[in-house]
């Protein structure tokens, strides 16, 4: 297999806007701001907000790498909204982002807001800004909801244990290690009894009759092999759900490769105690899952979507999907797996969606 290619990054934002310049486009600023589109449903493309002189449009890109260099793959424009179409905003303010909710319903999160939130107070529109208690715009405060905030508090105080016990961890390792000496000093000081009883007879404890897993397959048949293949690779299930949501296994129409199939297939991911570390352990099941799926030669695509439940403004939870990883076979071919980097996704895989709340 080969190794890892030497790729030149780009930001995505960047190649938005050189793109628009290139076509003309008169910006406010040369900035492209990440954004939501609440309740506007998920797409393996990222979305992009620019300031135009009279309002703002809203962009879906995607990039890709040609001859080394990341570039731009796709864009498409999705909302053109002129300021003189609304009269009032609301604005809520989080920790991480900030929502805007227009008169008409349309709703936006922005993860960066500076220089919009300045030409939204120029406009002339109506701008409420909701007030929130400083704890309320922490990640599980936000909804008010008590079972989140439970959830949420008890994670925050692990992270502070952890933290005091990496701080104070020497000094109790040391006073251990006297009282063992302690121990020892008295031990060497009682003298042996010379009469001693015989240890009662250890009966033998039957052996355990192990239960013999299910085989692991390495050609797969139908839908419930590659299920087979996903519990031995992940496990069966995902914070008390089933691992697996659905899986297809279908015959590839768009190859013409004899007995060339390709897999779908959505399953549950593990929470965590912060984003971050849910996007680690979602690229490191995609690693493992694709060379598990890969294993039978007929698979020509693998396509693993992971899902989560997300609360919505309103603070309606649906399960939604957060990630998706899609690899073609010449592509999983290429990667040197001993050394790939599961960060590397992003610029390798045939298709790549992050959810905007884990990319930031």
């Amino acid at each position: 297999m080969a190794g890892k290619k030497n790729v030149t990054k780009r930001k995505l934002e960047d190649l938005v806007i050189e793109s628009l310049l290139a076509e003309g486009k008169s910006l406010e600023y040369r900035t492209a701001y990440q954004v939501e589109i609440v309740g506007g449903g998920l797409s393996p493309a990222t979305k992009y907000l620019v300031i135009v002189n009279d309002g703002f449009e809203i962009y879906e890109a995607s990039k890709k790498v040609d001859g080394g260099t990341e570039v731009l793959k796709t864009i498409k424009l999705l909302h053109t909204k002129k300021w003189s179409e609304f009269t009032r905003v609301e604005i809520d303010k989080f920790a991480a982002t900030t929502q805007y909710k227009f008169d008409d319903g349309f709703t936006i999160k922005l993860y960066s807001d500076k220089d919009f939130r300045g030409e939204v107070e120029k406009s002339g529109l109506d701008v409420v800004k909701l007030e929130r208690k400083w704890y309320n715009k922490i990640l599980g405060f936000r909804s008010k909801k008590r079972w989140k905030m439970v959830i949420a508090s008890a994670g925050y105080f692990f992270i502070f244990l952890i933290f005091v016990a990496a701080l104070t961890g020497g000094g109790e390792t040391e006073e251990v290690a006297g009282q063992d000496d302690e121990i020892e000093e008295v031990s060497a000081d009682i003298e042996p009894n010379e009469e001693t009883e015989d240890p009662p007879p250890v009966e033998e404890a039957e052996e355990p009759i192990e239960e013999s897993e299910p085989e692991v397959p390495n050609a797969f048949n139908d839908e419930q092999d590659v299920i087979t293949v996903i519990h031995a690779t992940v496990g069966d299930e995902a914070d008390g759900e089933p691992r697996v949501i659905d899986v297809s296994l279908n015959d590839h129409m768009g190859v013409d490769i004899e007995d060339a199939k390709l897999i779908i297939a959505n399953i549950n991911a593990k929470s965590n105690l912060t984003n971050n570390m849910v996007r680690t352990g979602i690229l490191m099941e995609a690693a493992e899952l694709m060379q598990a799926l890969f294993v039978d030669d007929n698979i020509h695509d693998v396509t693993v979507n992971w899902h989560l439940p997300l609360t919505d403004a309103y603070g309606n939870t649906e399960p939604g999907m957060v990630f998706r990883v899609s690899l073609e076979r010449e592509t999983y071919e290429k990667i040197n797996w001993d050394g790939f980097d599961h960060n590397n996704f992003e610029t390798v895989a045939d298709m790549y969606f992050e959810h905007p709340g884990f990319s930031n």
